[in-house]
């Protein structure tokens, strides 16, 4: 279901703390106290945040659903992504193994 997913997608972002932090640490270099009202700036720029976040998670999205679609119906294509992934983990267990820590 689209709705149920797109409300846990809302839910997690709302409970990231890691925007909070962007808001905290990055935006307020672009305010300038002497020309708008600071609060107006804020939302400003917040909003344009919001609306190019939205724009690019729904791009995501629909890549994603079509390349999900796509593999499902393949399924040498999904043979190919576990032997990547199988790979990939392989390679990463061996790079701890050899790590001097």
């Amino acid at each position: 279901n689209r709705r149920a997913l797109y409300q846990k997608g809302v839910v997690m972002n709302l409970l990231n703390p890691k925007v909070s932090l962007f808001f905290l640490a990055f935006l307020p270099q672009f305010i300038h106290p002497g020309t708008f009202n600071v609060t107006t700036q804020i939302l400003v720029y917040g909003m344009l945040f919001l609306i190019q976040a939205f724009v690019i998670f729904v791009m995501v999205s629909l890549f994603a659903e079509k390349v999900g679609d796509r593999l499902r119906r393949s399924p040498q294509a999904a043979k190919k992504v576990h032997v990547l992934e199988g790979s990939l983990f392989t390679l990463i267990g061996l790079k701890i193994a050899v790590s001097q820590r």
